[in-house]
């Protein structure tokens, strides 16, 4: 699967199913060249989403034994789930 298709799927967190973000890259080991984690920017607000300018991006970095399955349409991940604020 190329990279360009996954990071077009959302990331769905299994402990509550919300949605996570999305997948803007990853981080290989210079030694073996696999994948060792990969970096989520979080799902913010449609407002935020159209007017970034204005508000700072989280990125998540998680490893990748945390990913659960890579699906047609979603990647499910074992990530604690969102704080309420």
């Amino acid at each position: 699967m190329k990279t360009s298709v996954v990071k077009r799927k959302n990331v769905v967190r299994v402990s509550d199913g919300s949605i996570a973000g999305r997948i803007v890259d990853f981080e290989f080991c210079p030694v073996s060249y696999q994948i060792q984690a990969v970096c989520i920017k979080e799902r913010h607000g449609l407002l935020n989403e159209l007017f970034g300018l204005f508000s700072s991006e989280r990125v998540l970095v998680a490893d990748v034994s945390r990913l659960v399955q890579i699906g047609k349409d979603i990647i499910m991940i074992d990530l604690p789930p969102v704080e309420k604020r």
